[in-house]
């Protein structure tokens, strides 16, 4: 894990704090798809029942992009130490926004105009793997199926995760893992009440075990080899 933040970040938090619009873009760009994986993980970990509206409605631009215009207004509010303090804030941020209003959106019932495409209806690959239209846009020279493959890959990681039976121990994978945190950062959460680096060490270790367990019994993950999550 990164106990320092990088130089290229901490410019760009910089330039976002004094108003640079494009720094602002080029930061949340660059973070996105990350913090959408945690808020993911937490708001079914609150309410499995938001599984299926999350996996359509994550994708919907206008949510997140509300969510990111709060944090935006709020950046120049916080000081960040560690690369995991900023992935850790923005996920809060964006977490509280969504949940606010998943509901509202859903109610909606809004429908895409005649002859386009809404953003909520899948498509398949040539593997029979769907992919939501509002995914990620992949780099160019990965074809639809090998995208395909890394989403199921990192979903079926997530999906793991949330079966650990500890929620304590999902939420310390979260921020290390996924977030980056380092322990001594970990340690100071005080929704957690672990309370020191080395208290939080070993409970990732413990809970980092038990989920190894789990992917090694996982059939999605039997043909997948040196690849990351």
């Amino acid at each position: 894990m990164k106990e320092r933040m990088d130089f290229e970040t901490q410019v760009l938090i910089s330039k976002a704090k004094l108003g640079d619009e494009e720094a602002k873009n080029k930061l949340f760009y660059q973070y996105r798809p990350r913090v959408l994986r945690v808020v993911r993980l937490r708001l079914i970990r609150l309410n499995p029942k938001l599984q299926e509206k999350l996996r359509i409605k994550m994708q919907s631009e206008d949510i997140v992009q509300e969510a990111l215009m709060v944090a935006s207004q709020k950046l120049k509010e916080f000081e960040f130490e560690e690369e995991g303090d900023f992935i850790h804030w923005l996920s809060g941020i964006v977490k509280n926004c969504i949940r606010d209003q998943i509901d509202y959106y859903f109610a909606q019932k809004r429908h895409a105009p005649i002859g386009e495409i809404p953003i909520d209806e899948p498509f398949k690959t040539d593997s029979g793997s769907e992919v939501m239209r509002g995914e990620i846009i992949p780099s160019e020279d990965t074809t639809p199926t090998k995208f395909a493959k890394r989403k199921e890959i990192k979903d079926a990681f997530d999906n793991l995760i949330l079966k650990l039976d500890d929620e304590l121990d999902q939420e310390v994978i979260i921020q290390h893992l996924l977030e980056e945190r380092t322990f001594s950062k970990i340690a100071q959460d005080p929704d957690l009440n672990i309370k020191t680096e080395d208290a939080a060490r070993k409970r990732f270790n413990r809970a980092y075990q038990k989920l190894i367990l789990l992917v090694e019994n996982d059939p999605t993950f039997k043909e997948y080899k040196n690849g990351r999550f």
